[in-house]
């Protein structure tokens, strides 16, 4: 914005004035490897082993692991 308005873009900058939010810092909670051998175990059984494994590793959100092919 700031560029914009000295290159002549806009005439104002909207954001001039508008509060940040506050930066949380929050720890990562991972899984003890008990449940994630079992949970992989009983995904392997169902036939979509491929699909949680892939998730698990890769941390990927479900819209994202449901895309790929």
């Amino acid at each position: 914005m700031k560029l914009a308005k000295e290159q002549k873009i806009i005439v104002i900058d909207p954001t001039e004035g508008c509060a940040l939010p506050k930066l949380e810092h929050k720890e990562m909670k991972t899984l003890p490897i008990e449940p994630v051998t079992a949970f992989l175990r009983e995904a392997k059984e169902s036939g979509v082993f491929v699909m949680y494994y892939v998730e698990l590793a890769t941390g990927l959100r479900r819209g994202e692991l449901l895309g790929l092919k």
